[in-house]
């Protein structure tokens, strides 16, 4: 009997840059994604029973991508970055993204043919909204008002929910929408400002939630720090007494102070434009609270993390999309008396280094 090789699943393998671990076999690749966790753990000197078993999400489920577009001799290329390079992968297929991103890839090649200048393209991003795609097109500059109506006329046949653009050094210009780019976080609807955050899966976007309300659900004042629109604030301020959100984008708090006021939430659930990395919450600040939520950018929220060091808040739920900022934001809490209660890596970043991390932790 021989022994068969495994095949990764996609035929752009070996080729894209998007996925590097499609070469492991389905056990061999579990056993790769959840040791990540464990090793954090195990280097930091805490028992591998904290672990909760990991979350996979699986193929086919990313809702939100961003292809890169290159033109070259009129040749028009769009998919992702080969391996260490930025030669566009041409793709035909893709087993992390959801079907309706993959599948509008021919009609949009189509479109960016007929445009007069279509080597202003630099990258799509689509987003996955129920009443449609939200689409944002970057562009190296302006594109004229002609190649703007063809695109309008694409975002219509398609049934976009919405289509911007976006130049270099500036920001979003809406060619068409609906008034239907809209999303849910624990029932509550919210108008999505365009190029506002959401985690890459629906499916790991409910496992965090799980998550963080399992082990804050008995809290009575809890802090959502890097809120973004309000993903957990939503539904923790259902379970709990109060709930109070810093963001530091301004049009993300709006959005979510809007959607509060709409679905009479106020005064339980406040909200506050907030740089957390230059102007982190004090200790003092954060004395006022039995719980917080933190759910930095990749590059961790170490300011903010000192001063949680700092503070007397019993429960801390992290939330991060890096391990290795995770990790180092993660020791200093431990050495100032955070002790690890439970832990849980969610698979959303399918075939990818990447690894959503999820923390509970008890003063």
């Amino acid at each position: 009997m021989t022994d068969t090789k495994y095949i990764a699943p996609c035929a752009h393998f070996g080729k894209c840059g998007g996925c590097s671990l499609q070469h492991l076999e389905p056990m061999e690749y579990r056993q790769f994604k959840s040791d990540q966790l464990a090793n954090i753990m195990r280097s930091l000197g805490i028992e591998n029973s904290v672990l909760a078993p990991m979350v996979e999400v699986g193929g086919h489920s990313r809702r939100r991508v961003e292809f890169k577009v290159a033109v070259r001799k009129k040749e028009i290329r769009i998919g992702f970055f080969a391996k260490r390079t930025l030669d566009v992968v041409a793709l035909e297929e893709c087993w992390t993204s959801k079907a309706a991103l993959v599948s509008l890839l021919p009609a949009l090649k189509a479109c960016l043919e007929s445009l007069k200048k279509p080597g202003l393209i630099k990258a799509v991003s689509l987003t996955v909204l129920e009443a449609g795609l939200d689409v944002i097109i970057t562009t190296l500059k302006p594109l004229k008002e002609n190649d703007q109506e063809k695109l309008v006329g694409f975002a219509e046949a398609e049934g976009f929910s919405r289509l911007s653009v976006q130049s270099a050094g500036e920001g979003f210009h809406c060619l068409h929408d609906t008034q239907k780019s809209t999303i849910k976080f624990g029932g509550i609807e919210l108008n999505l400002p365009i190029g506002a955050f959401l985690q890459a899966t629906a499916e790991g976007e409910s496992a965090i939630t799980r998550f963080v309300l399992q082990h804050l659900q008995d809290c009575k004042n809890v802090a959502d720090l890097y809120a973004g629109c309000g993903t957990y604030s939503f539904p923790l301020v259902q379970n709990i007494k109060s709930v109070s959100s810093y963001e530091g984008s301004e049009e993300l708090s709006q959005a979510m102070y809007n959607a509060a006021v709409n679905s009479n939430l106020m005064p339980q659930l406040t909200t506050s434009t907030r740089d957390l990395f230059k102007r982190p919450l004090r200790p003092q600040e954060l004395d006022c609270f039995d719980g917080i939520v933190i759910n930095p950018p990749r590059n961790g929220a170490l300011p903010q993390i000192r001063n949680i060091a700092k503070s007397n808040v019993a429960k801390v739920v992290m939330v991060y999309c890096n391990p290795s900022t995770f990790k180092r934001d993660l020791s200093h809490l431990i050495d100032s008396g955070y002790k690890v209660i439970s832990a849980q890596a969610i698979d959303q970043f399918i075939w990818s280094d990447h690894l959503e991390t999820v923390a509970y932790l008890k003063r």
